[in-house]
């Protein structure tokens, strides 16, 4: 008997020290400029992306620092998305299997988000978490003249999305839309084209909401709602879907309309 438990602790310090050896000898630089290769090639010539700092994050995970995607338009470099800290950790099944089922989890100052992607033969599934999560992360929202979509957004996130038909995803998004506003600045439209934006707020405090089902076949919005700031929204409808996105069809229940004219100066019949 104590034979077999010499044997196991045996067996025990060796895979201790094969996997500490892996680690400590693992070319972490040479995985950086392998994702960041693969990442290029995925977005396309026109992207660039950069990774400060990458680290193991337990036995199957990395952590990458200062993350930033960014676009070249003509002489012109725009950011895209950025992230202080991106963790991403898969299964040991996935990588035996060769499968995509990774967890995440992205953190930029006071804005995270985490969840889990994997994918499988007909599609992929989504599950995501956000905690003041901000809109102006990602680049498309934000300019450099200082026009800035931010935004404090807490909820969660679920799809099962299935390629080849469409119409038989599934999942649902509910999210409580905070302090939403476009900061002041300088927007440039074109070559020679520039005026000036005002601070316009969406919402204030936690009255604001996003509410969607997705289920056979189409995509139910069951509340989009904006208060307590400069544009007051309400409104609901379905969108329902098709194998082809130009024949989506959408039928609200309830426009905005109405609710958008109360902060609308002017004659409202127009």
């Amino acid at each position: 008997m104590n034979n077999i438990f010499k044997y196991i602790g045996y067996l025990c310090l060796f895979i201790f020290s094969f996997i500490f050896f892996l680690y400590w000898t693992f070319p972490f630089s040479v995985l950086k400029d392998r994702i960041i290769t693969a990442a290029e090639q995925q977005l396309g010539g026109q992207y660039s992306v950069k990774i400060g700092d990458l680290s193991s994050s337990l036995i199957t995970g990395v952590a990458l620092k200062d993350v930033k995607i960014t676009k070249r338009e003509q002489d012109k470099t725009e950011n895209v998305w950025g992230a202080a800290k991106v963790k991403i950790r898969t299964s040991l099944t996935s990588i035996l299997f060769g499968k995509t089922n990774v967890k995440f989890a992205v953190k930029n100052q006071k804005s995270e988000m985490s969840g889990s992607f994997k994918t499988a033969e007909e599609g992929f599934s989504l599950a995501s978490s956000l905690s003041n999560f901000n809109i102006g992360d990602i680049g498309m929202f934000s300019s450099d003249d200082g026009v800035k979509l931010v935004s404090e957004i807490d909820g969660s996130l679920k799809l099962n999305i299935n390629k080849r038909q469409m119409i038989q995803s599934s999942g649902s998004a509910d999210f409580s839309l905070s302090n939403i506003k476009l900061k002041a600045g300088e927007l440039k439209i074109g070559e020679g084209i520039n005026f000036t934006v005002p601070e316009l707020i969406f919402s204030k405090g936690s009255g604001s909401s996003l509410k969607v089902d997705l289920s056979k076949g189409a995509i139910h919005i069951t509340e989009l709602k904006l208060a307590d700031g400069d544009l007051k929204l309400d409104l609901s409808g379905d969108i329902f879907m098709s194998q082809v996105l130009k024949n989506y069809r959408m039928k609200p229940r309830q426009l905005f309309l109405p609710t958008l004219m109360k902060v609308v100066p002017g004659d409202p019949s127009l």
